[in-house]
């Protein structure tokens, strides 16, 4: 399968695991010092089953004039307005896939098994120009409302 480990935190000691029909995983947890880590541990287990199993996508939509995005390989080449082009070398366990259709904005696809990794990848790129207020411009994630402000009203 995969060589995703999870390792259980110093003070906590796994009792039993079994896994029933009803849920992906069942973990009995015997906590010392955190009362929401049996929940949080079944989470992250079932992610990384959920992972290997269907995989996890995202995409991201670069809203703007003259914003580009191209892919070779690991690398992401983005042209975000500044004066220069930003290229990013990903990890080896995401896949990108970066499209321009004529009428409709680039998106880049990032494709991963790792949920935590994938979002930490997609959070980066998306730091590097954030949707503004007044005129949405920016990276943002597909299907992403913006929250618009007025802009200035002429004085009298």
């Amino acid at each position: 399968l995969n060589n995703d480990s999870y390792e259980v935190p110093q003070g906590q000691h796994p009792k039993k695991r079994n896994i029933n029909k009803n849920s992906i995983c069942s973990v009995s947890v015997e906590p010392l010092k955190a009362k929401g880590l049996p929940r949080a541990l079944c989470d992250l287990v079932a992610n990384m089953v959920e992972g290997v199993t269907n995989g996890y996508t995202i995409k991201l939509e670069l809203v703007g004039v003259g914003f580009r995005a191209s892919s070779a390989g690991q690398d992401l080449t983005l042209a975000l307005g500044f004066s220069h082009q930003i290229i990013m070398r990903l990890p080896d366990e995401i896949k990108v896939n970066a499209e321009t259709k004529k009428g409709e904005n680039p998106f880049v696809e990032l494709t991963s098994h790792d949920k935590q990794l994938i979002g930490s990848v997609a959070a980066k790129i998306r730091s590097l120009r954030k949707p503004e207020p007044y005129k949405g411009k920016g990276v943002r994630y597909a299907g992403e409302q913006i929250r618009r402000k007025a802009g200035k009203t002429a004085s009298k």
